[in-house]
């Protein structure tokens, strides 16, 4: 019996039908994470900027040039008595005047633009005054590269210029004399005064223009031009016609400062090129070409001998500037336009909030405008795509967690930089060294006695063995310098000197004077400038002395709106993040099924009001730097004009914090007038609550 029980249970397991396992669709699925901004909405962006460089600002400025180039050939040609109505008509389109263009643009205009593009910043420069702002700019490498490409251009620019002279007034009014070289048969090497002239008057232009492009900080990202360009109405145009006519005055008033500039540097170059000559190897290399430089007269009035030269030189830096300035406003206006990628992409919400976490600022913002007017809209569309935002469970994170999360840090980041006014994160505190590993004990055992006695017999030493003894390299006397020398913290090298070491109070006294001599030159690197004009004002009359040192003091003092403005640098981008997150919130209240965004009101609102009392407090110390003079005190008229520019400059400063505490206030008034007495049922610090608690009043 006992053996036929295992073949029974064998036959039973035994089957014709392989075993499977049950199949199920219950498997476990990872969820996609959010595409990184530059797969999607980065590459997008920089295809449609792409599209309006070439179109807009390549082209529009290309038309700049070929009015310049134009009213040039105009010129040359003997304007509209030699030409006539029909050549003045054919000028504009004709071969000539296209080619001709096509030269001036491409050496002096194009380098300018891509330069600008090149050294576009999201991040302002945050100087307070001129003379920071000046010393910012000297220390970045892209100043040496602007100032170098500005340079190049205009030259080429003159080049040009000199060139088309020669092919179009030859034939009307004779040889412009604009040639490298002076035609003389005796010295065919002699430069040409009048050219070298023209390249001294561009070389000031471009110097001029830097320091103009430094001190407005225009190589940044023009915010506020983006915050006008979402305001602006569909009908307005595209460049408004004040910038136009401010480009016309700018481009007027620096021509006018370059042709005196540059008739005194022409002269003093004059004036020390016979002290060069006195330099042999130099004086055998420019005496073939600028020895004629030493002879001629030195009227004072030989300038208005050359008025035509003068008049050229005005007229060539008015046009480059013109040129440069309308390709930089071209520029400026058409980068800040409104991007919208909506209709482009299968997903728009997704790749939006994959936009916002863009490690560059201008993208940011781009991405937060365009969740802007999705979040504040009340069209179908945009409601069923917020409630897709709201439910969505298919990413990780979801769309709301990380929505939330960049607008947050991005918030804080600028939160934390209010805090410190304006300063950079101090640097990680270094990590305290491990603790020495105290030595084991060792195993107890019977101690033995040392015999610490002389076991032999002692000699008696002569006194001259016992002094040489202590000369000696391992003698007393050297261990004793050796011992006082590493008390004084000597270098190696003394160490074996013998000579006496300082006492306690001379090395005192010695280290006070280093740290005063080092404050000393502290001082003179940090303040030289100020005991310049100081010197300059006691030794020069009071007509020189009074209009330096306002000048001084308007170059060095520093502004308190710029100073707010440095602790803001991001406030665009921060109005923009709360009004998406205030709309959304609101939104959520009808269009969030699952009640995702509940748990993320508290956080958003402490972060806005945690924010807006920083900015009050920062608003009340800035306001208390002006006080109003008493109506019966007399002040000066000095006094009344540092009083007056005390106030505007508070005024400054309080629009800049009223710019992000309006944000704040509209987006946790809106939030509040929105959900009412439901915001109880959230727990928020007291100090939250406190504040919280003057909008529910209000509203």
């Amino acid at each position: 019996m006992s053996s036929t029980t295992p073949n029974l249970s064998a036959s039973r397991l035994r089957t014709s039908t392989p075993v499977k396992a049950i199949t199920t669709t219950l498997a476990t699925r990872s969820s996609p994470p959010i595409p990184p901004p530059s797969e999607r909405y980065e590459s997008i962006v920089k295809s449609i900027l792409r599209h309006r460089f070439i179109s807009n600002i390549l082209l529009y400025s290309w038309v700049a040039t070929w009015a310049c180039v134009f009213t040039w050939t105009g010129y040359m040609q003997g304007g509209y008595s030699k030409l006539g109505l029909n050549g003045i008509l054919y000028l504009p389109i004709s071969l000539w005047n296209f080619w001709s263009t096509l030269l001036v643009w491409t050496t002096g205009v194009l380098p300018a633009i891509l330069l600008r593009k090149a050294l576009l910043s999201a991040t302002r420069t945050g100087a307070s005054s001129p003379s920071d702002t000046l010393k910012v700019a000297l220390v970045k490498k892209n100043t040496s590269r602007a100032f170098a490409t500005y340079v190049i251009s205009s030259l080429m620019i003159a080049y040009s210029y000199a060139l088309l002279s020669h092919a179009n007034e030859l034939s009307v009014s004779g040889d412009p004399r604009l040639s490298l070289f002076v035609k003389s048969r005796k010295h065919p090497y002699y430069l040409n005064g009048r050219l070298i002239f023209l390249f001294v008057s561009q070389f000031t232009v471009a110097s001029i223009y830097l320091v103009r492009t430094t001190m407005l900080d225009s190589f940044v990202f023009r915010w506020t031009t983006a915050l006008q360009s979402y305001q602006r109405l569909p009908g307005q145009r595209f460049i408004p016609f004040g910038e136009l006519t401010k480009t016309v005055i700018v481009s007027v008033v620096i021509s006018l400062l370059t042709v005196p500039t540059s008739a005194v540097i022409f002269g003093l170059a004059r004036l020390l090129l016979p002290i060069i000559y006195q330099l042999p190897l130099l004086s055998t290399l420019l005496r073939p070409f600028t020895a004629h430089f030493l002879r001629g007269s030195w009227s004072v009035l030989l300038p208005f001998y050359h008025f035509p030269l003068f008049l050229r030189a005005w007229f060539l830096a008015f046009t480059t500037v013109f040129a440069w300035d309308i390709s930089a406003l071209l520029f400026d206006t058409v980068v800040t336009q409104p991007i919208t990628i909506s209709p482009l992409v299968p997903e728009p919400t997704v790749v939006l909030i994959s936009g916002t976490s863009s490690s560059d600022k201008t993208f940011q913002y781009f991405a937060f405008s365009e969740l802007k007017a999705l979040a504040s809209s009340e069209e179908p569309a945009h409601s069923a795509q917020r409630t897709a935002l709201f439910g969505d469970q298919k990413y990780n994170p979801s769309l709301w967690s990380r929505l939330v999360r960049e607008s947050l840090l991005i918030l804080g980041r600028d939160y934390q930089l209010l805090l410190r006014r304006g300063k950079p994160e101090p640097p990680p505190s270094a990590t305290p060294a491990p603790q020495p590993v105290a030595p084991k004990t060792p195993f107890p055992a019977t101690p033995q006695r040392i015999l610490r006695t002389n076991i032999y017999q002692k000699t008696k030493e002569s006194p001259i063995r016992t002094v040489v003894d202590s000369f000696a390299s391992d003698g007393s006397f050297v261990k004793a310098l050796d011992e006082g020398a590493e008390a004084a913290s000597l270098p190696e090298l003394f160490k074996s000197v013998e000579q006496a070491v300082l006492p306690a109070s001379a090395k005192a006294e010695v280290a006070k004077n280093v740290e005063e001599v080092q404050g000393l030159v502290a001082k003179l690197r940090k303040n030289w400038w100020s005991m310049v004009v100081d010197c300059a004002g006691r030794v020069a009359p009071a007509s020189i002395s009074g209009p330096l040192g306002v000048w001084a003091k308007w170059w060095t003092e520093e502004r308190t709106g710029r100073v707010v403005e440095a602790c803001l640098p991001m406030r665009e981008l921060d109005v923009v993040v709360i009004e998406v997150l205030s709309h959304l919130i609101c939104a959520s209240l009808k269009e969030d099924r699952y009640g995702i965004v509940q748990r993320d009101i508290p956080k958003a609102l402490e972060a806005f009001l945690s924010f807006l009392s920083a900015i009050e407090d920062y608003r009340a110390s800035v306001n208390s730097l002006y006080r109003p003079s008493e109506v019966d005190k007399q002040l000066s008229p000095q006094e009344l004009e540092a009083l007056e520019n005390t106030r505007q400059e508070v005024e400054r400063a309080n629009e800049v914090l009223g710019f992000v505490s309006d944000g704040l206030k509209d987006g946790v008034a809106r939030i509040v007038r929105t959900f009412g007495d439901k915001l109880l049922a959230f727990k928020f610090p007291p100090k939250t609550a406190n504040k919280l608690q003057g909008f529910l009043d209000y509203c």
